[in-house]
């Protein structure tokens, strides 16, 4: 698929593209007429790629059809987990050693497009499009959703901490369960709706599989999980380890309301969007922070880590979108002493730039506030 950037004229475009550059998948149309407002290069020459007359934005491409690219990943061709090919459940390799090969894996991982961790190209395309607020309740510039996936039982047996971090700060959380690995801690789950959270499934094995089932496939393990699902009323979905196909979100819409697999900047693609969305009658929730995995491969430090959430949150509150974070409680992630020292001092600072802090379930599109 052909692809271009586009950058704007300076003093033209939103405040949050200075010095920042958008990838399009399009092909390219007759330069519109009009004041320059935005540039296309490579390949070819450079022209201009949309125009303003009238006090109206003129595009020589297609927007909308270029947005829905973005935020579908029609631009990419999902890729089959490696885990695949092990003759046993990837979880009996130890943690530590899992983290390694991560970290390894990750130094030999550079994508072009999404560019890592920052890439504003869907939403720059939302802006020409016309959609560019979301009316986040109480005025809020931003909004903020934290999130936990419980992968293994020793996150489980890990996951209280982290919620009595957040209600020590009366904050409330989602939690991602896999019902079929561990003992899921109800009275935990119970006290994190009570707070006012959100549970929501990470599927019933945490093997990379589901979205490369078949369609029957993933339903009889949806059905598998219908106790837990009715029980704690889940509405949401996190696919294991962010893999994601057509099929797997076409089948999920006939369950969930919610999902939250498609990170905006990877791993494996993203939508380069900070931005709820709706893939069907799904509401997409970008994964728009960096996860802790992702910067823990990537050999950052705790304080690191934090000055990169919070580097990110304040992009995010510049466009006005929805930051979401996260974490994983396990010993070798978030769950450590240091991991859960990191995480309540970006809860305490995130405060100050004084976002909306909610659960998939009152987001104003869940409600019909917002188109």
């Amino acid at each position: 698929m052909m692809s271009w950037t586009l950058g704007f004229e300076d003093g033209a475009g939103p405040r949050w593209m200075r010095g920042r550059e958008a990838t399009v998948f399009a092909e390219k149309g007759i330069g519109p007429c009009g004041r320059p407002v935005a540039w296309r290069t490579g390949p070819g020459p450079v022209a201009v790629a949309v125009s303003e007359e009238s006090g109206r934005l003129q595009a020589g491409f297609d927007v909308g059809e270029a947005l829905d690219v973005l935020l579908s990943e029609r631009y990419r061709r999902p890729a089959k987990p490696i885990t695949r090919l092990l003759p046993f459940h990837y979880h009996r390799v130890p943690g530590a050693l899992r983290f390694r090969i991560g970290q390894l894996l990750s130094a030999g991982r550079r994508s072009r497009f999404p560019r890592w961790p920052i890439d504003p190209s869907g939403d720059a395309l939302r802006w020409l499009s016309g959609r560019r607020e979301v009316r986040w309740p109480g005025g809020k510039a931003f909004a903020l959703v934290l999130t936990h996936d419980v992968d293994s039982a020793e996150g489980m047996a890990r996951a209280s901490r982290m919620f009595d971090i957040e209600a020590a700060a009366g904050l409330p959380a989602v939690y991602g369960f896999v019902t079929s690995t561990y003992e899921i801690d109800r009275g935990l789950a119970r006290a994190v709706q009570a707070l006012g959270g959100e549970i929501a499934w990470h599927s019933d094995l945490h093997d990379n599989r589901i979205a490369f089932e078949e369609d029957d496939a993933i339903r009889r393990r949806i059905e598998g999980a219908r106790g837990f699902l009715e029980e704690f009323n889940v509405t949401g979905f996190r696919s294991p380890s962010l893999y994601r196909t057509p099929a797997l979100f076409r089948v999920l819409a006939e369950r969930f309301r919610w999902d939250s697999s498609v990170p905006d900047t990877g791993p494996g693609g993203g939508c380069a969007s900070v931005v709820p969305f709706r893939l069907g009658r799904l509401l997409e929730l970008p994964l728009s922070m960096p996860q802790d995995a992702d910067l823990l491969f990537r050999r950052r430090s705790w304080q690191e880590i934090v000055e990169a959430w919070l580097e990110k949150v304040r992009y995010i509150r510049e466009v006005g979108g929805l930051a979401v974070l996260n974490t994983h409680p396990e010993p070798h992630f978030s769950g450590s002493s240091a991991g859960l020292e990191a995480y309540g001092e970006f809860l305490v600072r995130v405060r100050e730039l004084d976002p909306w802090i909610a659960v998939p379930r009152g987001m104003p599109m869940q409600r019909g506030e917002v188109a």
